[in-house]
């Protein structure tokens, strides 16, 4: 069985991909619609031919992505590689590629009644369909030989390197004023791998909602996380551990998923837009000249004059 936690991050990258194929295929529907129009042949055999054909070629795309998705997703997760699995794999795949079938297929026969031609041979997308699940499936089936081939190798690492790593726990972020700290934090040290650990299938909302407007990106992200007390530390285990000291870790804690967190480019040149209106506002707050009643009509402050100076000077 796949770990649940499998299929959410499939269905959460596909989401954007799926939409951005259909916005583009709905466009060349339009275009397909129009240019009949124009023809004289709204209503045509033609045309709905040529809407089969697109129908078919999305049908091609769509089951690339859900495969290719699936397999990426499969592998960064360092699945326990069994027929087992990649039979659960190969469901996964038919169980998003087939609703697809039938909603495209459903679309395509309401069209042909609506345009008076329901009781011509048309095409069938059902059977176009059936020899993309069969290129698909030997995709799969060459996918599983390169794995019998070549099973995946633990060794012991013969390189190491050494980084500053950020830990959050997504357990304790809990407000926007939590989120500018991390903004901050991202900015300003920017050498510094920020890793943020939730919950399988309990999103942080703080977090995703800064992911969704584009503030925050996620890169790698990494299954079978269990936090450890006291602490809190993270630590990676397999679910089907003997150990007797990571079962009780197993025991007492529930699922974390870790994703790479960083700035996405868009708010990293914000920051900076701030941090520059910043220092330019202390430069010029801290000019040491102030404009007051005295025996010279203002008085200057040296030391802050001599400061301002040597910042002016080095701009």
């Amino acid at each position: 069985m796949l770990d649940t936690e499998i299929p959410r991050l499939v269905d959460a990258i596909l989401k954007p991909e799926l939409g951005a194929q259909e916005e583009a295929f709905r466009q060349a529907i339009g275009k397909l619609e129009n240019q009949a129009t124009l023809d004289g042949l709204g209503r045509s055999s033609a045309l709905l031919n040529a809407i089969h054909q697109e129908n078919r070629r999305a049908l091609d795309a769509r089951a690339d992505l859900v495969w290719s998705t699936i397999a990426k997703v499969a592998s960064s997760c360092d699945l326990p590689w069994s027929v087992g699995v990649l039979a659960d794999l190969r469901s996964a795949w038919r169980a998003r590629f087939e609703p697809m079938v039938e909603k495209l297929a459903a679309d395509q026969e309401r069209r042909a009644i609506l345009m008076g031609l329901g009781g011509l041979s048309l095409p069938d997308l059902r059977a176009d369909a059936t020899k993309i699940i069969g290129k698909t499936e030997a995709t799969i089936e060459l996918f599983e030989r390169q794995l019998r081939r070549n099973p995946p190798r633990y060794l012991q690492p013969n390189v190491f390197t050494q980084e500053t790593q950020w830990q959050l726990d997504s357990d304790t972020i809990k407000s926007e004023k939590s989120l500018e700290g991390i903004y901050r934090s991202l900015f300003n040290y920017p050498e510094r791998r920020a890793v943020s650990y939730e919950r399988a299938g309990k999103a942080n909302d703080i977090i995703k909602s800064a992911i969704e407007a584009g503030d925050l990106l996620i890169g790698e992200t990494n299954l079978y996380y269990y936090k450890e007390l006291p602490g809190p530390t993270f630590t990676r285990i397999d679910p089907n551990t003997t150990d007797s000291r990571e079962r009780d870790i197993l025991a007492t804690s529930p699922l974390y998923v870790r994703h790479e967190l960083t700035l996405s480019p868009r708010k990293k040149r914000h920051l900076e837009t701030m941090e520059r209106l910043r220092l330019e506002k202390e430069l010029d707050d801290d000019a040491g000249v102030e404009l007051k009643p005295g025996w010279m009509g203002f008085s200057i402050d040296l030391k802050k004059l001599l400061r301002w100076l040597r910042r002016r000077r080095g701009r």
